[in-house]
């Protein structure tokens, strides 16, 4: 996509680990910051920085309620035929088909932007479950083999594809 051609890339996740730190100056450098699911309300700037120039959803019916400007981008292969009341795009399905079991909206959106030509991706906020999801510090089941996850970005971080500030 030609929206993130030559662009430094800040891909926000929302363990509960990156509110304990103050990353949002930083963050807010990168030229477009995209965060994940009910990620897009920011409750720390000092830790996730104020923007969100692209919100991965997954689907985005579940967060129509939201009120974001940002790129709307419909993730997961799943409900694809349904209309919102927000303009997205999709991420095309052969970028979810990974070598992982049911890879997570972040997994799936790091395998989409290696394709875009961006100038760096770099994650914050991505512990693979080491901590909750700050918002949703509930969930009693994840259907995400995260182990499988975080082999597959730091194999990327090692061939210097992406960048890992844990």
């Amino acid at each position: 996509m030609d929206n993130f051609a030559n662009k430094t890339i800040a891909l926000v996740g929302n363990a509960q680990s990156l509110l304990k730190n103050n990353y949002g100056p930083l963050i807010n450098t990168y030229d477009i910051v995209c965060r994940y699911n009910r990620g897009v309300n920011i409750i720390n700037q000092s830790a996730q920085g104020t923007r969100t120039d692209v919100a991965f959803y997954s689907p985005p019916s579940n967060y129509a309620d939201i009120e974001t400007n940002a790129l709307v981008v419909h993730v997961t292969p799943k409900h694809r035929d349904i209309e919102y009341n927000k303009q997205f795009v999709h991420i095309p399905e052969h970028y979810t088909q990974m070598s992982m079991d049911r890879p997570s909206t972040g997994a799936i959106s790091i395998n989409w932007l290696l394709s875009c030509n961006t100038a760096s991706i770099t994650l914050f906020g991505f512990d693979f479950k080491d901590t909750p999801t700050y918002y949703d510090t509930n969930r009693s089941h994840e259907p995400h083999d995260y182990n499988a996850e975080k082999t597959y970005v730091l194999d990327l971080v090692d061939r210097g594809l992406l960048k890992y500030i844990a």
